[in-house]
């Protein structure tokens, strides 16, 4: 019975956490952005303003970087070069990300805050320059291979 309820307790839990492997979506640096360079190049780029998810972010390009590659129809896939940015992104009003801040209530404790216009906040960027390949080489990754692994 103990079991039961702490696995209903860990999945309700789990419900409202969002996951940050997903689209770009309006003005929130949070997710994935793909742009084609060639026929067989792309730039996947994957950006956070949360700063414990800085760890993540290459292994989350690279995972979106496989599934588009087999999308395509490639097997092989190799990064042409990595860049990693921390930017200091304006507020755009009411689609920007809750940012921590040192805002305080009346209590004296810190909370999550909607930016408003003329805030900053930290953005964590890695952009991956790919070419994917259908016979591999020496140092082509393989696609299905990196769709193995589970997400960080």
């Amino acid at each position: 019975m103990t079991r039961i309820i702490c696995a209903l307790l860990a999945a309700v839990l789990l419900c409202g956490c969002q996951s940050i492997y997903r689209p770009q979506s309006g003005n929130e640096p949070l997710g994935y952005r793909d742009a084609r360079l060639s026929d067989t190049e792309y730039r996947i780029s994957f950006e956070s303003w949360r700063s414990g998810d800085r760890a993540r972010l290459r292994p989350l390009a690279e995972y979106r970087a496989a599934e588009l590659g087999a999308s395509l129809g490639y097997d092989w896939m190799q990064i042409m070069d990595a860049d990693y940015v921390m930017r200091e992104d304006a507020a755009l009003g009411n689609d920007a990300a809750l940012i921590t801040r040192g805002a305080a209530t009346s209590s004296g404790v810190v909370t999550d805050v909607t930016p408003g216009l003329g805030m900053r906040q930290r953005v964590y960027e890695v952009s991956l320059r790919v070419r994917y390949l259908h016979e591999p080489s020496d140092d082509a990754l393989g696609v299905l291979a990196l769709l193995a692994r589970p997400l960080p």
